[in-house]
């Protein structure tokens, strides 16, 4: 995974391109739903790949007590970090789903 974390990190657009036709030249002859994986996340690049994050000023600071809170709640729902890929995506999929039905019955009330 540690080619991963290197597309996260990236400072600039350019290397970003490198890095993924690295994913899919390593992995796809191993593990090509990974690829798949990788490659649909990146319509969101702006948000967490480095090139783009940096652009905006945080001043070093790139967590917020909410996301804190929400990754917390999150482990919880997930329980074990060993479960395989579909398991974490149906529990966070339902976790959010659990979450936009606590905010809607929130403000129903």
């Amino acid at each position: 995974m540690t080619l991963f974390s290197g597309v996260m990190r990236v400072g600039i657009e350019d290397e970003l391109q490198k890095k993924l036709v690295q994913i899919q030249t390593e992995w796809v002859g191993t593990q090509p739903r990974a690829v798949q994986y990788v490659l649909s996340w990146m319509q969101y690049k702006t948000y967490f790949v480095g090139a783009y994050v940096d652009k905006v000023p945080h001043f070093e600071s790139s967590s917020s007590s909410r996301v804190e809170g929400t990754h917390s709640a999150l482990k919880q729902r997930l329980q074990v970090s060993t479960g395989d890929m579909m398991t974490v995506v149906e529990r966070v999929l339902q976790f959010l789903a659990d979450q936009y039905q606590e905010i809607d019955t929130a403000i129903s009330q």
